[in-house]
């Protein structure tokens, strides 16, 4: 084995890792069988970083040398060589506009570690920032990747390591970022799913744990529980031993929950949820709220507490607004809690990593399971409008880097001949692709990952259709009302709409109705407030306003 050839091998292995390999020294050599003119390397990092060892196997497998203890040096001290990707907004408000541009990816600092985004989770601030109702130089707060770079002082994590992420601008391909931001992605949990994860549960866990401080046999409302945060806080809840009620904004959402064994659903959409909740406990109400809607939800969501109730607010958007709000029920010791995320990561807050390591190690130990998880490739932008729309249950992430797939002769090789046939699920290749897969896999005819489909959604879940509105269809009648057609069906995803169709009906909800006014303003040149697209909720009687406006 010549040394310029076994440095070159041990080169290609360790720019996985550090960006200038520089070969030091090795330890010690096994010879088994002699060597042959074409033959297989396969190496590890046996530090994270700097020491590997290299196997030889001829083309039948059969292993022919071994290398042990290969030392290397870093000539640049990072892997951070190269410009990254970044998502940016073309044009304020406009969803459509985003572009993935180029970006310099910034040096590593003491306590800090580099990681390549694998995946990475959408959330409604996302969107609120896309489409101009948030202002923020920071898109997406939650990832999955490896550990590409480290460091100095850096505790608790190696090279190559798999991480979630949490914390503000994750939708770049490199973060560098200080090693509080990250948790050990837990075994079994695709990078999919991990991307998924951090912002959902540690808003969950922070707000009924921590801010609520939710006890056993209390009762709690979550409202949206189909979401993200609704799915994790379910499974907080439940841990804890809580008595759970939801709320969901259709009836199939709704049968997802039942699914899941919640049994006290009501809607989203309406204020009834209100006296079904006073009815089912005798006038008694509920302990804790866990609120993520608006407007006439929030006071009569404090109708429904007990006293010494906590309403715990994540929404956003009355918040902004600055709305105000009726003091009047709090005579009954109640508590009005917000709760932002954002914020507190990006000013490191001392208690949010030790709360997202303690996440990790539940997941790891089966106590909680990531939810449905739809996952688009990082450039369908159209990823942010079906997040807008609220169509979707659980979780929206993007997909950055393509994990290998094993083809079938791969797969027979790995795990033996007694295989026949498999089913390439997305959680089965991360399984069959990890560093820790099993010795065996057991395939079955069901469905593997009980119901959590990442490709399509069924038709179902993506919101009402036009045969079931129960309303007659009329078409637009002139050309402004045209226009407003091709708004409404671009934004709300439904084909065709008629100028009678209500725009609640349809399934749009807040977030479409700022896409619908910002496409207004820029379409037709009328200045038109939030309110107004919800006060003229049809076709037919926002035209007619328009109309009343010129006279």
């Amino acid at each position: 084995m010549h040394p310029a050839l076994l440095d070159r091998l041990v080169g290609a292995i360790a720019q996985r890792y550090i960006s200038n390999p520089l070969p030091l020294s090795y330890g010690q050599i096994k010879l088994h069988q002699p060597l042959e003119k074409r033959m297989h390397a396969f190496g590890r990092s046996t530090d994270g970083s700097l020491h590997f060892e290299l196997y030889f196997l001829s083309e039948k497998g059969e292993l022919l040398l071994e290398v042990m203890n290969y030392r290397i040096d870093n000539m640049e001290g990072t892997r951070l060589v190269s410009p990254g990707k970044s998502l940016e907004i073309a044009e304020e408000g406009v969803l459509q506009s985003m572009t993935w541009g180029e970006e310099e990816v910034r040096r590593l600092g003491p306590n800090e570690v580099q990681v390549e985004v694998v995946s990475a989770g959408l959330n409604f601030r996302d969107v609120l920032i896309g489409v101009g109702r948030m202002e923020s130089p920071h898109l997406g707060s939650e990832a999955s990747g490896k550990i590409v770079a480290l460091g100095e002082n850096v505790e608790g994590f190696k090279m190559g390591d798999p991480v979630m992420v949490a914390a503000p601008g994750c939708l770049r391909s490199h973060l560098t970022l200080p090693v509080s931001c990250l948790a050990p992605l837990p075994h079994g949990i695709s990078y999919e799913e991990g991307a998924g994860l951090p912002i959902a549960f540690l808003t969950a866990a922070w707000s009924l744990e921590s801010v609520a401080r939710l006890q056993a046999g209390e009762r709690v409302l979550i409202h949206a529980a189909s979401g993200g945060v609704g799915l994790a806080a379910i499974q907080i809840a439940r841990e804890l031993g809580a008595e759970i009620y939801c709320t969901a904004g259709n009836e199939s959402k709704r049968q997802l929950l039942r699914n899941m064994g919640v049994k006290a659903l009501m809607d989203s959409r309406s204020l009834d949820f209100v006296d079904e909740i006073l009815e089912t406990t005798e006038g008694e109400g509920v302990d804790v709220v866990l609120d993520s809607l608006a407007g006439d939800f929030v006071e009569a969501g404090l109708k429904v507490l007990r006293p010494f109730g906590r309403f715990v607010e994540i929404g956003k958007r009355d918040i902004q607004e600055n709305r105000p709000m009726a003091l009047g029920p709090f005579v009954r010791n109640l508590q009005y809690l917000a709760v932002d995320l954002g914020p507190m990561m990006a000013g490191g807050h001392p208690e949010l990593s030790p709360l997202f390591h303690n996440l990790a190690a539940r997941f790891e130990r089966g106590e909680l399971q990531p939810g449905p998880t739809r996952v688009f490739d990082h450039l369908e932008v159209v990823a942010f409008e079906h997040l807008s729309r609220a169509r979707h249950i659980g979780k929206v992430v993007l997909r950055f880097i393509d994990q290998p797939k094993l083809s079938k002769a791969e797969f027979r090789s790995r795990f033996g001949p007694g295989i026949e046939t498999w089913r390439g699920e997305e959680s089965l290749r991360q399984l069959i692709c990890s560093d820790q897969s099993p010795a065996m896999v057991l395939a079955t005819s069901e469905k593997l990952d009980g119901g959590r489909d990442r490709g399509e959604l069924p038709d179902e879940l993506v919101g009402p259709k036009r045969e079931d509105l129960g309303i007659p269809y009329r078409k637009a009648e002139n050309d402004i009302q045209e226009k407003l057609v091709e708004i409404w069906e671009r934004v709300i995803g439904i084909t065709p709409i008629g100028i009678d169709d209500n725009l609640v009906r349809l399934g749009a909800d807040s977030i479409a109705a700022i896409q619908i006014q910002f496409a207004i303003e820029k379409n037709l040149g009328h200045r038109v407030g939030l309110g107004t697209v919800f006060d003229h909720p049809t076709i037919a009687e926002f035209f007619q306003h328009l109309v009343s406006l010129e006279r």
